[in-house]
């Protein structure tokens, strides 16, 4: 048995050991007189350890978790990166976006929303006023999406039908003077 293979020594997948890893705790069973090393939880950090087995026995928190008002660790949300972390439990709360997501208003969000459009560093930007709920290209008025055919966009940008008379040449406001 191990008893008599490691006296004094902690065992870690059935091989003696002096000292667990830096992401392990050390528990030892008083019956079989024998230390066992196992690995704390995912939330801890591996450079630190952990005093058990629960997220709430961290000695620090793994980048990829923060601690919670009771001192435990909890995992950041999908949405942040793995490499920086958050401070809290929501998209708001991460220091950067994972690749496949944005910053919005400061979280981060899955898609760009309708009226903004996406900057080169991963940001959504807010499209210009004269867009209205339109999509856009830019911040600029030349950079809002057009209306479809047969379609104006109104005084708050968005897109209403042209006048009947309009039909097949389409318009740039309500009435059939406005046809083109």
């Amino acid at each position: 048995t191990c008893v008599n293979k490691c006296p004094g020594l902690a065992t870690y997948d059935n091989l003696c050991v002096d000292t667990c890893a830096s992401y392990q705790y050390l528990e030892t069973s008083s019956i079989l007189n024998v230390s066992f090393c196992y690995n704390c939880s995912s939330t801890c950090s591996i450079y630190l350890g952990c005093t058990g087995p629960y997220p709430y026995q961290c000695v620090n928190c793994s980048v990829t978790s923060y601690k919670t008002a009771n001192g435990m660790c909890a995992p950041c949300d999908s949405h942040c990166a793995v490499q920086t972390g958050c401070t809290g439990p929501t998209a708001s709360d991460c220091y950067n976006c994972r690749n496949s997501s944005f910053l919005f208003n400061g979280a981060c969000v899955d898609n760009c929303p309708s009226s903004t459009y996406l900057l080169d560093d991963a940001v959504c930007d807010k499209c210009g006023p004269s867009c209205g709920v339109r999509q856009c290209t830019g911040p600029l008025p030349e950079d809002c999406i057009p209306c479809p055919t047969k379609m104006y966009p109104d005084g708050s940008g968005i897109c209403q039908p042209c006048n009947d008379l309009c039909s097949t040449s389409g318009c740039y406001g309500p009435s059939s003077s406005n046809c083109y």
